[in-house]
């Protein structure tokens, strides 16, 4: 059936150009941990990089490999600073107050 062009698949149409980018992918990955330390705790957006994110989204495929691209241009540069070995703490909660009290319910007394 994935064969047949009747039906559509969500599969690559090049397994091994998939693999590539997937091992790269890992390899960045490990590099990125790799380095963290040398890297400021949390450094601000570019007005060019946010800008990038008022247009409207893509109407057609970009693939896998302009996806990537993207991703490793306009969002890896700028984490919210919690995997870095100097961060400390940074609440991130939902705008509610059950989010707010979320963490505190896991971790207080029973």
């Amino acid at each position: 059936m994935p064969t047949d062009p009747r039906y559509e698949t969500l599969d690559p149409a090049d397994w091994q150009e998939m693999r590539a980018l997937a091992h790269r992918m890992v390899d960045d990955a490990l590099t990125y941990l790799e380095k963290v330390g040398e890297r400021p705790v949390w450094q601000p957006v570019p007005p060019e990089v946010a800008a990038r994110f008022a247009g409207p989204a893509p109407a057609k495929p970009e693939g896998a490999e302009a996806v990537y691209r993207q991703f490793a241009e306009t969002i890896l540069p700028y984490p919210l600073g919690n995997i870095l070995p100097r961060f400390w703490a940074w609440y991130m909660g939902n705008g509610t107050v059950l989010g707010a009290w979320g963490p505190w319910t896991i971790s207080g007394p029973r």
